[in-house]
């Protein structure tokens, strides 16, 4: 999958609900030693176990809410949300903040192992703790990131996985007025 995203050597990514750290090396060896990869996650104990198992110059580990975090405007190339969006509680809020801290022409990837149909049946199978995490429909996620200035929104979901790809335009030079 992080093959297959075209992350250009000497990016900044962050890793959104990183999790035990599944995606890190790939996104490290996608941005080679002059890049950098943040691996958020709002679980305390997905972060321990990630850092036990990896630990580079250029990976950061954070404690954070996605819908709030330090980073300063325009900190990233790229945001990976990989299997974790349904849990996200705000959902509408955290996309707002990855448009903010992508830079112009940088995009948001949102990914999943399984289909949209098949992540939240499991979840309300699952109940408990998961079983409200659900995975929002192509209309309420064209709404989410076009309400939060993303463009050439694509969204495919099938047997294989559910992948949306966003993008936030770059910003066009002001011509100066006369």
């Amino acid at each position: 999958m992080v093959r297959s995203l075209g992350i250009a050597p000497g990016s900044a990514v962050l890793d959104v609900g990183c999790g035990t750290g599944v995606l890190l090396p790939h996104l490290l060896e996608a941005v080679g030693p002059g890049g950098s990869v943040c691996a958020l996650d709002i679980a305390e104990e997905m972060l321990r176990v990630a850092r036990r198992k990896l630990t580079r110059p250029n990976l950061q580990y954070l404690h954070a809410d996605i819908a709030e975090t330090p980073f300063l405007e325009e900190s990233f190339d790229l945001v990976v949300c990989h299997n974790c969006f349904p849990h996200i509680w705000d959902k509408e809020r955290a996309v707002r903040e990855m448009f903010r801290v992508l830079r112009p022409g940088g995009r948001v990837v949102v990914s999943h192992t399984e289909n949209r149909e098949s992540i939240n049946a499991r979840h309300r199978r699952l109940g408990g703790a998961v079983g409200e995490d659900m995975l929002p429909g192509e209309e309420a996620m064209l709404r989410l990131f076009g309400g939060a200035g993303f463009s050439e929104i694509d969204i495919r979901d099938s047997a294989e996985g559910y992948f949306l790809q966003a993008r936030k335009t770059a910003s066009e030079p002001c011509e100066a007025s006369s």
